[in-house]
């Protein structure tokens, strides 16, 4: 006698949708999670970010009861179901706005190109605000022209003077003032001699004579100079600068000690000849001269050859150049060391 035994609850057959909703599950969730991490970085909206973990949450749990069921021929049981599908309709709903928001939203990635601008690429030139225009001065004449005065200023080169073409010979006459030349604070004339204080740092042309040489190339420069007194450590030079046209142009030429140029190194006395702007030295001799006494400098230029002489002293250097051939100025240059200048001239050279 055979004994049949019903099944307890039946047999239930796969729903065809269970696959179908275990993809679109997975998919929702995936979507979900993507749109909850950009909320989250963005932070822009708090409270649909938690709202999307809901959702994400109710999103990934339907899909894996769908999965489950799937593979367990289990059916979901209907009130589970449909509040997984609420919530996965939620979770579906804010990550879809946030992928939205990330695809759509100014000034998220991808930006445009040019918004940053380039450091290495060459910029446009900007414009400048032109400049009012200015009525152009009417050319002064002898009347108008203002006498230079014989402090002007602090600066390291002398202020500009106006020079004229001067038939040679020239005398300096600082009798009755400074005469045209253009002279730096550190240059005073006391009784008609001019006078530097020391107190300059550095070796350009400092006091300029008011002469225009432009057409001269050739002529010679004397002066009696007084070294009254060296400066910190014994350092100190001074002499004439000729065929200068500004502060570094032209030739240098008379006595350095430990003056930082080619050939007057640490506790050495020279004569010597220098360019004027590199300091270059082009010829020197030992020289140290006698301090508070006066003697007579000489400097003779022409075509390419230079020379210095002080007789009374046994200096004579010659030396050829071929640097500065020309030149609109003349004048004399005193760096850290007291001396004192008169009876300079200029005249044509022999």
């Amino acid at each position: 006698m055979s004994v049949h035994i019903p099944s307890h609850g039946g047999s239930h057959s796969a729903s065809p949708w269970t696959p179908l909703r275990a993809a679109i599950g997975t998919f929702a969730a995936a979507v979900v999670v993507f749109g909850l991490g950009f909320q989250f970085v963005s932070a822009v909206v708090f409270i649909a970010a938690g709202g999307l973990a809901l959702g994400a949450g109710a999103g990934v749990l339907g899909a894996v009861r769908a999965l489950k069921s799937s593979l367990s021929r289990d059916a979901m049981p209907p009130p589970l179901a449909s509040f997984a599908a609420i919530f996965l309709i939620v979770g579906v709903t804010f990550g879809g706005l946030g992928t939205l928001r990330f695809v759509t939203l100014p000034g998220t990635p991808p930006r445009v190109a040019g918004v940053v601008p380039n450091p290495f690429a060459s910029q446009p030139p900007t414009t400048a605000t032109p400049a009012p225009a200015t009525t152009p001065a009417a050319t002064p004449t002898a009347a108008d022209t203002p006498t230079p005065t014989s402090s002007p200023g602090p600066s390291s080169s002398p202020t500009a003077a106006p020079r004229t073409v001067t038939a040679l010979p020239y005398h300096a006459d600082w009798s009755k003032g400074l005469a045209g030349w253009a002279v730096t604070s550190n240059w005073q004339l006391v009784d008609g001699v001019l006078t530097n204080d020391g107190k300059a740092g550095d070796n350009k042309i400092s006091a300029t004579a008011p002469l225009d040489l432009t057409s001269t190339r050739d002529y010679v420069v004397e002066g009696d100079f007084d070294l009254v007194r060296y400066g910190d450590y014994n350092s100190g030079s001074f002499g004439f600068v000729v065929r200068s046209s500004d502060d570094l142009t032209g030739y240098r030429v008379g006595h350095c000690s430990n003056g930082g140029f080619s050939g007057c190194d640490y506790n050495t006395y020279v004569a010597g000849i220098w360019e004027a702007g590199r300091g270059n030295g082009l010829v020197h001799a030992e020289f140290k001269p006698p301090p508070q006494s006066w003697h007579h400098y000489k400097v003779e230029v022409k075509a390419t050859t230079i020379t210095f002489t002080v007789a009374d002293l046994g200096v004579n250097l010659t030396t050829t150049d071929n640097a500065y051939l020309t030149g609109t100025e003349v004048g004399l240059w005193a760096r850290g060391c007291q001396v004192s200048v008169k009876n300079f001239t200029v005249s044509a050279a022999p």
